[in-house]
């Protein structure tokens, strides 16, 4: 991606104390700054700290005006949503901070279970944008995805140079080769690569 697209890796916003992985970039999107985030939440975190941590990053970047994407797989299981009060308490606070969930549907498939545990959050309620989930059993979640509208300036990269082979570019190798090294190599005779080098 850094190859493709001008971002900022955010050091800064990571969620500590808990059992977690996290990882944030800063991107331009339409020359507005945009942070994403991609959060792997370990089975039975300690949840009232990864909540705590989680939406004082989500408060750091709307007071900074930034727009951002947090996608993951955060193993709550939303369709606790009136059953369990802290995620309720989570979703909540979700919607209180202008942040809108792209996935309702259950992603983690067992034989015995459907849960909706792969989330993506944003606060960017004003663009339009796809969310989806992909119907494909890669494992034992469903990939999900978010498209923007909005546009990221690309990098401006040289492209490769490359040398077309066929036969008339193959003499010229050759001979390139050969005055350059001084040597000559008989391609004629199929021989190992180590024998036609003892000459050098």
């Amino acid at each position: 991606m850094k190859n493709y697209i001008d971002l900022i890796i955010l050091n800064k916003l990571h969620i500590k104390n808990c059992d977690c992985e996290t990882s944030w970039i800063e991107i331009k999107l339409n020359n507005k700054n945009c942070a994403v985030g991609v959060i792997y939440g370990h089975p039975d975190p300690n949840f009232k700290t990864f909540s705590e941590e989680l939406f004082s990053i989500l408060h750091e970047l709307n007071d900074k005006k930034h727009t951002y994407f947090v996608c993951g797989d955060f193993n709550i299981n939303l369709m606790h949503y009136s059953k369990v009060k802290c995620v309720t308490d989570y979703v909540d606070m979700l919607h209180n901070i202008s942040c809108i969930l792209l996935i309702d549907k259950p992603t983690g498939i067992t034989k015995h279970s459907t849960t909706p545990i792969d989330h993506i959050y944003t606060n960017d309620v004003k663009s339009s944008i796809a969310s989806g989930i992909i119907i494909e059993d890669l494992s034992d979640h469903l990939p999900i995805f978010a498209i923007s509208k909005k546009k990221a300036p690309q990098k401006a990269y040289s492209k490769n140079k490359v040398r077309k082979i066929n036969a008339i570019n193959a003499e010229h190798l050759i001979a390139d080769l050969q005055s350059q090294l001084n040597f000559k190599l008989n391609f004629d005779q199929p021989t190992s690569v180590n024998l036609q080098f003892e000459f050098i």
